[in-house]
């Protein structure tokens, strides 16, 4: 819990210096990595993953970090749901930004407490068993806000939809023999122990 909290502390009150390291990252292998890392264990509960990713998608930010928020989302959606749940991974780009989200149509959360759900150690149900600090959302829309984009919660009709909103780096959609498309490959050797919520 207090790595996780000073990971929020640093996002939030250390975002210009985190900026200046920011570099072009392939969010379209990110999110193939990352899904892969998951897909056993989601499988193996007896969940369904699709992964849905556009043909190259670059950002300019941390790689680390935006690996880490996406892991965040799906440990959620791996504590939260249950069997026979499909979760969907999906990475596009359109006109107000690239949208990376994490869809299940499992019995979702309220819309009226969607605010609360990103508020620093919110648990919607105290007496949930599954283990987490409260802290996995608020890191991802941390994350999202530092680079330049927001978190959003949405009812999936069933289940819930979050995503995070990027600004895409300018001619985003490229080959994918494009240099762009093979910089910012995050090491996933610590994506397992990202902190969900």
């Amino acid at each position: 819990m207090f790595d996780a909290m000073l990971r929020l502390v640093e996002i939030d009150a250390g975002a210009a210096r985190a900026r200046a390291r920011f570099a072009a990252v392939d969010l379209t292998d990110l999110t193939d990595r990352v899904a892969d890392a998951y897909r056993a264990e989601l499988e193996a509960s007896g969940r369904i993953l699709i992964v849905q990713i556009a043909e190259c998608s670059v950002v300019e930010g941390d790689a680390d970090l935006l690996t880490q928020a996406l892991a965040n989302l799906l440990e959620n959606a791996l504590k939260h749901s249950r069997a026979g749940v499909t979760v969907t991974v999906r990475l596009v780009e359109e006109p107000d930004g690239i949208r990376l989200s994490v869809e299940d149509d499992g019995p979702g959360i309220p819309p009226e407490m969607f605010e609360v759900a990103v508020r620093p150690f919110s648990r919607l149900d105290p007496a949930r068993a599954a283990p987490g600090t409260g802290l996995g959302l608020a890191i991802t829309a941390g994350v999202a806000r530092l680079h330049g984009g927001r978190l959003l919660l949405e009812d999936a009709r069933p289940g819930l939809r979050v995503t995070m909103l990027l600004a895409p780096t300018q001619g985003s959609m490229l080959s994918q023999n494009d240099a762009s498309c093979d910089r910012g490959r995050p090491d996933l050797a610590a994506v397992r122990g990202a902190d969900g919520n």
